[in-house]
């Protein structure tokens, strides 16, 4: 092969290579990773991060994307998952509830636990209680009792004991541990294991029963994770390639 005809091919793998670059996409995901603990006696009710958020853009854009993610500018968000797995710990056993909500609209603020349940702002300011199956209105008599809502704690209760639950959360320093004592069920410990400040968490959640070894209940690295286009579509449930 001449110079000038490795020249020309040399020019026509530089021309497929950028061509990819500009329109075959990279795809990431991000768990949302975060744990609430709520104790309580010998039981402990826990909400913790179950939702992806997903980013596609071409390789081409990469080396930009990064440069502001380290500025705190965030990439523009592709897809979204919302979910929550919901776990109740007693001295009896573990039961896990994953709670996988249609959209982003149907999330819960202020949860508040009570004697009798958890209760929360849904949207649209309606009064809702925390289920098996999510958050769902609250009836009219729960209403009437909390008086539509008024009654729910807005600021912070880490720390605290509300109606006889005491309530801890993983917060953002790196780090970060706390842990629950649940008398004849043990103890849950939570450690954020992120090395450094910022806006994803690694969270780690373990029990340990008493006379046994710990036992892992959630391990989750929020940080951007590269994935397969088929990962990404099985993650959020796309079916075909022109997503």
């Amino acid at each position: 092969m001449d110079k000038k005809t490795k020249k020309v091919v040399g020019v026509a793998i530089l021309a497929v290579v950028l061509a990819a670059s500009i329109f075959e996409k990279i795809h990431f995901v991000v768990k949302g990773a975060g744990a609430t603990v709520y104790s309580r006696g010998d039981e402990a009710v826990l909400l913790l991060g179950d939702s992806y958020s997903g980013y596609k853009f071409p390789y081409l854009k990469y080396p930009l994307v990064m440069a502001l993610g380290y500025l705190r500018v965030p990439a523009d968000l592709s897809d979204q998952r919302a979910a929550f797995t919901l776990m109740r710990v007693t001295p009896s056993g573990i039961e896990r509830h994953q709670i996988v909500k249609t959209d982003d609209s149907t999330g819960a603020s202020f949860v508040t636990p009570f004697e009798d349940g958890f209760y929360a702002m849904c949207p649209g300011t309606v009064l809702c209680k925390l289920t098996e199956r999510g958050f769902e209105p609250a009836s009219e008599e729960e209403r009437r009792r909390l008086d539509d809502g008024n009654l729910l704690v807005k600021g912070s209760m880490y720390g605290q004991t509300i109606h006889g639950w005491t309530v801890h959360y993983t917060r953002w320093s790196p780090g970060d541990h706390f842990e629950a004592d649940i008398g004849k069920s043990g103890a849950i410990s939570v450690t954020n294991l992120a090395k450094q400040d910022g806006p994803y968490l690694w969270v780690i959640v373990e029990l340990t029963r008493p006379g046994q070894k710990s036992e892992t209940l959630y391990d989750v690295n929020g940080a951007w994770h590269w994935v397969s286009e088929r990962e990404y579509r099985r993650i959020f449930g796309l079916r075909d390639s022109n997503d």
